[in-house]
Order: structure tokens, then sequence, then C-alpha cells
């Protein structure tokens, strides 16, 4: 790790820190409106990783943001329809597509990161024929290319895991915390709505209302690990939300409420 600090911070850093701020601007024009997926989706679509064998690298969480911006791009499209038909039609078929749209979100995910996953569309068929779904392989690459086109090309590279790691690194955290930094991001990603409602609550604004960036949730993540194995935890906090360009106080309160639910099912297996 200490190499990597090094490599990263002679040769890499401002640019990331740069990437990561535009980054940041791109998501709330791209996602500001979008609502999130339910407990229930995001549970589904953490099972399906499992089945695929893609849990690593924040790919979870990031095709849950796939799937949130796809669906706000058909409800634009729904909106632009006149007849009714047309519309139950429509509506149908995004139905009868949602556990595809799942699956092949996950293997997007899984090529835009760095994870090491080769495509692998029929053993997406076999698991959604085990659920009763009946696709062939051209309909699973059909849908990859529709969720591309839908999101108008542009796939952030950045999973959310890898935005926290690359925090944690920024606040000299040690390679020893790294997995829990990782698996406190997953957690945060698969409460996602839970804690943006809980954010709107201590804020007192609309639950609706509230957006959360993914730096400002890699940052809570970071801290909330800097919080629980007592490690410099002022500075790292102070850190991470100079770099993503936040208040302390926010970063301190999404980590709060983080640490809360991270508590509740520390005892439970998520992912």
């Amino acid at each position: 790790m200490d190499g990597f600090q090094t490599i990263y911070k002679n040769e890499f850093a401002e640019n990331w820190r740069k990437n990561l701020l535009e980054d940041a601007k791109t998501e709330v024009e791209q996602c500001k409106n979008v609502k999130l997926l339910p407990q229930s989706a995001r549970l589904t679509l953490w099972q399906f990783c499992t089945k695929l064998c893609i849990t690593k690298d924040g790919v979870p969480g990031h095709a849950c943001r796939l799937v949130e911006r796809y669906l706000m791009a058909q409800l634009r499209n729904y909106k632009k329809m006149a007849e009714t038909v047309q519309r139950r039609k429509f509506i149908r078929k995004l139905k009868e597509e949602f556990l595809l749209t799942l699956m092949v979100a996950i293997q997007l995910s899984a090529k835009m990161s760095c994870t090491e996953k080769k495509d692998d569309s029929t053993l997406v068929r076999f698991w959604l024929l085990s659920y009763g779904c009946s696709f062939t392989l051209t309909d699973i690459r059909e849908k990859e290319f529709a969720i591309i086109r839908d999101l108008e090309f542009r796939i952030p590279l950045w999973t959310g895991v890898d935005t926290a790691l690359m925090l944690a690194v920024e606040a000299n955290m040690t390679e020893s915390v790294m997995e829990t930094i990782a698996l406190m991001m997953d957690t945060a990603e698969f409460f996602r709505k839970e804690i943006a409602e809980k954010v709107g609550e201590t804020v007192g604004t609309s639950k609706e209302n509230v957006f959360i960036r993914t730096i400002h949730l890699a940052a809570a993540a970071v801290s909330a690990v800097a919080e629980l194995i007592k490690e410099n935890f002022e500075d790292t906090i102070n850190t991470v939300a100079k770099v993503t360009a936040a208040p302390v106080d926010y970063v301190n309160v999404i980590k709060s409420i983080l640490l809360n639910i991270f508590g509740d099912c520390s005892g439970e297996v998520l992912f």
C-alpha cells in the first residue's frame, strides 16, 4: 500500500480529485430527481450479484444507480406517450423485464469497473430461467444496449467503493482497514434510500427531496470506519470533507446515520 500511496499522490491524485468533482457534478445533473430503488429491489439485486459471483468492487451499488437512472429515462418516455393503450403496454413490458434489467445492469457495472469479469450472458439467462423468466441471449444483449443507449452512453467508471478507497488513501488510512471501508461503503449503498430519508428527517427536509451524492456517501463511509476503529477520526473527516467539497457537519450527519445502521445489522449477513 505504501508504494501505491506514493504513486497515487505523485502521479494520480491531482487528476483524480478533479475528475471526482466533475463526476459529482454530472451525477447531480443526471440523478437529482431519480427515485431510489426500494429496499426489496436492492435486496434482489444484491442476491443476483451473489448468484453471478460479482459482489466486490462496489458493483452492486453501481448497478443500483444504473437501474435507477434507466427507470427514470423510461419514465420520461412514458410521459411522452399520449395513448392509454400504448402506456399500458409500456408499463407491462417494463415490469416483465425488471429482473432482466437488474441482471444486465450488474453485468454492465462489472464490465465498467475494475472487476475482471467476462460477459456471461448464458449464466444470466440460467438464473433468470430459475425465476421463471424466459429470455434469449439476444434479449439479454439487446437490453444491455438499451440501457447504455437510454443513459446516453454515459456510465460512470468509478464505483462507490472505488471512491471510498481513494478517499481513504487521501486520508492516509492504512491498508489493513481497506476491506472494512469497502464493506462500510457497500452497506451505505445497500441502505442508501433509508440513509437519504433519515438525512431528510435530520435536516428537516422532505424525504423525497433529499439527494446524497456518491462522493459524500463515500466520505461518510470512510469517516465511519475511522471513528469505529478510533484512527485519527477528526483528521480523516476533515480531509474527506475538504476533498469532496462538503461541509464537515453534513458528512458527520451521514456518518452517524450510517454507523447506527451498521451497528443494527452487524450480526447479519447482508451480501
